[in-house]
């Protein structure tokens, strides 16, 4: 068989911009907002830095539940709906003082709310912009007490949460060699 050197080049042109585009596709679905993620009692001195997703977000709202009403999400978010919150907080007598990082979504609101039980928002922000926005620099210095307050640093996340960016993975490979076996 007999192919003109244009045709080559041609082919070997195509399925290496189908392989860029088809990996860059895939490297963002696998990216998601990264945020720290911290209790008030390890805000500052232990901070872990994790992935945001849905129960991610479902499980940080239901630590918050005893203090304000936070939705429980059903459904994944639309693109871009995920944020990196930063609370800071004291006790009604304002003699506790604290902060909680992590995960929410941005329609949740969650420094809008101003029914909050026990504590006092002493700041709230939420961003979205980079990875990690919602990093060591806190709004207001924390008085830490460790006899009282949030540990969200025991959060596992779920073998189906697993599957779902495996699959995606695979998927996206599957693509590219398919693609690749056409052009060759």
């Amino acid at each position: 068989m007999v192919f003109s050197r244009d045709r080559i080049w041609l082919k070997v042109a195509v399925t290496l911009g189908t392989l860029a585009a088809v990996m860059d596709v895939q490297n963002h679905a696998a990216n998601a907002l990264r945020c720290h993620h911290c209790g008030w009692d390890t805000c500052g001195s232990h901070e872990e830095l994790v992935e945001c997703n849905l129960e991610r977000v479902n499980q940080v709202h239901g630590h918050l539940q005893r203090l304000v009403n936070l939705t429980q999400y059903t459904q994944p978010p639309s693109s871009g709906e995920f944020a990196c919150f930063e609370l800071q907080l004291t006790n009604t007598h304002g003699n506790r003082s604290g902060t909680v990082k992590s995960c929410t979504l941005q329609s949740s609101k969650m420094c809008d709310l101003s029914d909050w039980k026990s504590v006092k928002v002493v700041g709230c922000s939420t961003c979205n912009d980079r990875d990690f926005c919602n990093g060591f620099n806190t709004l207001v210095p924390a008085k830490i007490d460790k006899g009282a307050g949030f540990s969200f640093s025991l959060y596992k996340s779920s073998s189906a949460a697993g599957r779902t960016r495996h699959q995606r993975h695979l998927w996206c490979s599957t693509l590219a060699v398919v693609l690749v076996a056409l052009f060759f």
